[in-house]
């Protein structure tokens, strides 16, 4: 399942109707904890990511911009300062089509600099383009610092991004095309790069990207572990071969493919528009609801359908003659010689707790309960303890 917002998007697989869980820990960022949840990947890839340019042409930012079409939607001077940039015939500096947008009022806060609140009172009465913004602070462009601003939320900018190429193209007929049009004729004008070529030249970029964090995401699942050969850090200039020879579609001297027999199911405002083309670059369908871009909504709403809890089963390190094992429950100490004996005792306490959570959230009671076991073992050696996962959901009818 993919689902694309406006800032990211996010990857993970069901099965049995339900998310399939990280067993080795989630990921935050490049980091892997020991905590369990849903085996999910975000990536920095949705319908408001900036597009953006330097000596190698245009690529895909990190961070999450306003659309340009959205922004003259709500202010028709964007349109208008964009209309004169294009004209001009004076050298732009670069983002010179970028917009500053006031998020947050810091009249009464300490920290901010003079600059700082300089552009925060500048953007009271509306968005300003970069040289305007400059010129109201008194500054030179390149002297214009924002980006505490812009990382506390004070500030955001606007500018081109997929949704302004989804309205050019016509795949969303939400906002008037006019300011994107515009923005990319002074995109042209520093680039190089026909106008007129940007919004294919940007889809691609997007289907690339969706294609290529898919695809490793797959390749983690067939291939899971910490010490798995297709580790994603290791993994990009096979998925950049991978996609290379998808997109051509014919044989070379060594044949080169990715797929998968899982079907693609989206969600999200902008996914209708690729999803589509990666899917059938694995060789697999797209599978989009009429509702996908209502479906996080829908989501939030269901999230409570399912009651989790784990049961702890301690190596008990003591020196004592009542067991190698023990369970805490009811604030006792129970001890077992046995291992299979704990797991057991662990099994009975975390049906019988998940039940009962699963009551509290309003789950009813005519529930199945699924429990597994999950051994914590140091160096392949060492037995560290074991954990029982208990989920409780209503029992599907059909």
């Amino acid at each position: 399942m993919l689902d694309m917002g406006g800032t990211t998007t996010d990857i993970a697989m069901i099965r049995h109707h339900d998310p399939v869980m990280a067993a080795d820990g989630i990921m935050i960022g490049p980091y892997r904890t020991t905590v369990r949840g849903v085996d999910a990947r975000a990536i920095s890839l949705g319908g408001d990511t900036a597009v953006r340019y330097d000596s190698d042409g245009l690529y895909l930012d990190t961070v999450r911009i306003i659309p340009v079409s959205v922004l003259a939607d709500a202010h028709p001077s964007v349109l208008r300062d964009l209309r004169a940039l294009a004209e001009s015939e004076r050298p732009q500096t670069r983002m010179s089509h970028e917009f500053y947008v006031l998020q947050k009022d810091i009249s009464g806060k300490a920290g901010f600099t003079q600059q700082e609140r300089a552009v925060c009172d500048a953007l009271r009465n509306g968005p300003l383009i970069t040289a305007r913004l400059a010129q109201a602070v008194g500054v030179d462009v390149y002297a214009l610092n924002t980006k505490r601003l812009e990382q506390e939320g004070v500030v955001i900018k606007s500018g081109v991004t997929p949704t302004d190429m989804m309205v050019l193209k016509g795949d969303l007929t939400l906002f008037d095309p006019a300011a994107a049009a515009e923005a990319l004729k002074c995109i042209s004008k520093k680039t190089g790069i026909r106008a007129e070529s940007i919004p294919d030249a940007v889809y691609e970029m997007v289907i690339m990207a969706m294609y290529k964090h898919l695809g490793a995401f797959l390749l983690h699942q067939q291939y899971p572990g910490r010490k798995s050969p297709f580790a994603p850090e290791r993994t990009d200039a096979l998925l950049n071969a991978f996609y290379g020879q998808a997109r051509r579609q014919k044989g070379d001297i060594a044949a080169l493919s990715l797929g998968t027999v899982l079907p693609l199911v989206g969600i999200g405002a902008p996914i209708h528009v690729f999803l589509p083309r990666v899917a059938e670059l694995f060789g697999t369908r797209a599978i989009l609801s009429g509702y996908a871009h209502v479906a996080n909504a829908l989501g939030a709403a269901l999230a409570q359908r399912v009651a989790r809890l784990d049961v702890n089963i301690y190596v008990n390190s003591m020196e004592s003659a009542t067991g190698g094992y023990y369970v805490i429950a009811d604030c006792k100490r129970h001890l077992y010689r046995d291992l299979e004996e704990a797991i057991a005792f662990g099994k009975r306490v975390a049906e019988a707790e998940v039940r009962k959570k699963a009551v509290a959230q309003g789950l009813g009671g005519d529930l199945e309960v699924e429990l597994t076991v999950e051994h914590n073992i140091f160096d392949n050696k060492v037995l560290l303890g074991c954990i029982v996962h208990a989920e409780a959901r209503p029992i599907r009818t059909h």
